[in-house]
């Protein structure tokens, strides 16, 4: 084993800082990160951390490339077995000198039991929950042995079925997946035991930071903002969470400093278990420059740096960091029109100003979640700016994700969409399992709480509309399985959100129709209802990127000309006619009821064939439309045959034919 690497957290003391305490001592933390021993029967293979068994045993050779043809099959007893992590480390007598020792995890995926030295400190079954043990009476001076026993999720799941007083429904997903059975049983990530674009690979291991902490008298683990503004001046709100020493009241000093601006606040507070928030409200005066936050295509990304300083009476100094926007969001939910029936609006405005949304759904970058980089997601959101998005949904079925994922889509202007991590699928709503959710929705919003670039929550994807038009089976008893949804995402999630974050809006499920399914009792009779909330429409069985489908004309040549471009030129052929329409998505609009303002307007309309007459070109198959925004010979913007693209004249024709076909066998399966 390698011996562990023991940092401390840098400690500042600011000059700008309101007190000054010399000798400043630090936190002091044992880096858990790096070398581990992955182990299950007869298989021990080296490890790392972050990481999981799947990418362990990869590294060591035991397995090939889990994404090649039907290796998710051909690896299910890689999911199938429990693992266990094991490393040492030494304790110094300056750790051990701290009334308080933890261990934290950030994220273990996702059931195990954890001992140190063989004496069994805490359990976890919630991916999604950072973990705090006390084990200060577990640790020796010198060396120590850490184990995180995981059982395998696949056979927990089972377990947990038989246990269920009646099925929680699906039982399992479509054959055609080839994917595990049960992921809605377990708190982990849906789509690792399969979804409809990707296979199973049911992961186990440290997936997050692991680490232990020993402090004198508390230490700060969340820090939340909220940004307000007010006849041109803005208020903000700091929340500081604090976790405390069990001995009793301890005393300290707390300030809030918002850097390259005068605005410092600080407070003398007394912690204890039931006292450990800290809320601070400052009010900017105008006096102070401070420059907005917008999506991207509207304005700039600014960030400021906050910083909190907590400083203990014996000088121990914990600090945090973090980078905010100033911003405010509005989901816009007004009736079209005096006739009801017509509807409402569904628009956001960011800073008062209405934005056009635009962008992607979002799934976890990799099966292995080790191996996502922050360069990675970078390519991945700086990819989606650059072609004129400024949205994402981060769907229900896979993580919340990563800090880094949330600052760069805050630095590039992406607006995030933040589902919470249930998807298609109804639930438990059993005490023990709304307990743990409580406890990952509470600690998830206080973690993503600050970020500018996060407009909406979700408490799930699609299981309003899979219950109400019976996916998988609910009819048979539908009070049961809709009082179960309701506890969850109305009683238990929402109730979190109301507690934790008023700065954004929270939708119960995507799609709903908003406030309409509220008004419905949560859940509609119709939430995929058009005229209200979102859609989800996945064109599955209609050819919608056939150039001969004629509808979704504005959608066919976002994707057919210059992608998500905030300007152009989209002509189609209505029936004899030809319609131009201008789309110039990132201008001001003006907010009206009825009828509803667009960014799309039709400039220019003309019979087909009264122009292919003027022309003289003969017949529309031979005929093309070439148009223009400004310089003809330098801005070509777009062009459309009269004709499909088949049938057109002047087009080179592809052509394609089979020369002869090879089987190959592998693993003793013909493909």
């Amino acid at each position: 084993m390698h011996p562990s690497k023991i940092k401390a957290f840098i400690c500042v003391v600011s000059f700008l800082v309101t007190f000054t305490i010399k000798d400043a001592l630090c936190l002091r933390t044992i880096d858990l990160n790096g070398h581990w021993a992955v182990s299950s029967k007869n298989v021990s293979v080296p490890g790392t951390v972050p990481g999981s068994m799947f990418t362990a045993l990869m590294a060591a050779g035991v397995i090939g490339d889990p994404y090649f043809r039907r290796n998710d099959e051909v690896y299910a007893w890689v999911g199938d077995m429990d693992w266990n992590y094991t490393r040492s480390f030494q304790a110094t007598a300056d750790l051990m000198s701290n009334p308080t020792v933890v261990l934290v995890c950030e994220g273990l995926d996702t059931v195990a039991t954890v001992t140190v030295n063989n004496v069994t400190v805490g359990k976890t079954d919630n991916m999604f929950i950072r973990y705090v043990f006390d084990v200060k009476s577990a640790l020796k001076l010198g060396d120590n042995v850490i184990t995180i026993a995981f059982r395998s999720a696949t056979q927990y799941v089972k377990e947990m079925a038989t246990s269920m007083p009646y099925a929680i429904l699906p039982t399992c997903v479509p054959h055609q997946y080839h994917g595990a059975c049960g992921a809605n049983l377990i708190r982990k990530t849906q789509c690792s035991f399969s979804w409809d674009w990707g296979p199973a690979f049911p992961t186990q291991g440290i997936w997050k930071d692991i680490y232990i902490q020993g402090y004198q008298t508390a230490v700060i683990r969340d820090v939340t903002t909220e940004t307000t503004s007010s006849d041109g001046s803005w208020r903000l709100k700091v929340d500081v969470f604090m976790e405390p020493t069990a001995g009793g009241p301890v005393q300290g000093q707390l300030e809030v400093k918002l850097d390259g601006t005068p605005i410092v606040s600080s407070k003398s507070v007394t912690l204890d278990h039931d006292h450990s928030k800290v809320s601070f409200d400052i009010s900017i005066p105008k006096s102070v420059s401070i420059n907005e936050w917008w999506p991207n295509g509207y304005g700039n990304q600014t960030l400021y740096e906050l910083f909190v300083f907590y400083t203990d009476a014996l000088g121990t100094m914990n600090t945090r960091k973090l980078k905010i926007g100033f911003r405010t969001v509005e989901l816009v939910q007004d009736y079209v029109s005096v006739n009801k029936s017509l509807g409402r609006t569904f628009y956001f405005r960011i800073n008062g100003r209405p934005v056009f949304l635009k962008g992607s759904n979002w799934i976890p970058a990799d099966s292995f979640l080790e191996r996502v980089t922050r360069d990675r997601i970078y390519t991945y959101l700086k990819s989606a700016a650059d072609v004129h998005m400024n949205a994402m949904r981060v769907w229900g079925g896979g993580i919340y994700e990563f800090d880094m994922f949330y600052e760069i889509a805050d630095e590039l202007g992406i607006m995030i969409w933040q589902d919470f991590m249930f998807a298609c699928a109804m639930y438990p709503a059993n005490d023990a399992f709304l307990a743990s959710v409580r406890i990952e929705a509470t600690q998830q919003v206080r973690r993503l709480k600050h970020h500018p670039s996060i407009i909406a929550l979700s408490g799930n994807n699609e299981n309003e509309k899979a219950l109400v038009q019976d996916w998988y089976g609910t009819d048979i008893n539908y009070t049961r399985y809709k009082n179960d949804y309701l506890k969850l995402y109305v009683d238990t999630i929402r109730t979190v959100v109301l507690a934790e974050d008023n700065s954004r809006p929270f939708l119960s499920s995507s799609p709903s129709n908003g406030m309409e399914t509220e008004e419905e009792g949560w859940i509609a009779r119709k939430p995929y209802d058009t005229h209200y909330g979102d859609i989800h429409e996945y064109m599955y069985l209609v050819p919608f990127y056939d150039p001969k489908y004629g509808g979704k004309w504005k959608m066919l040549h976002y994707y057919a000309a210059h992608f998500f471009a905030p300007t152009l030129i989209s002509p189609y052929v209505d029936g004899d006619v030809l319609d131009v329409y201008v789309i110039m998505d990132e201008l001001s609009v003006k907010e009206v009821r009825d009828p509803l303002n667009s960014t799309a307007q039709s400039v220019f309309r003309r019979d087909v064939d009264v122009m292919v007459a003027e022309s003289g070109c003969g017949r529309p198959r031979k005929c093309f439309l070439v148009f223009h925004l400004g310089n003809e010979t330098s801005d070509l913007m777009s062009w459309l045959p009269l004709d499909t693209f088949s049938n057109a004249d002047g087009l080179r024709k592809a052509i394609i034919r089979q020369t002869h076909s090879i089987a190959i066998e592998l693993t003793g399966m013909l493909f």
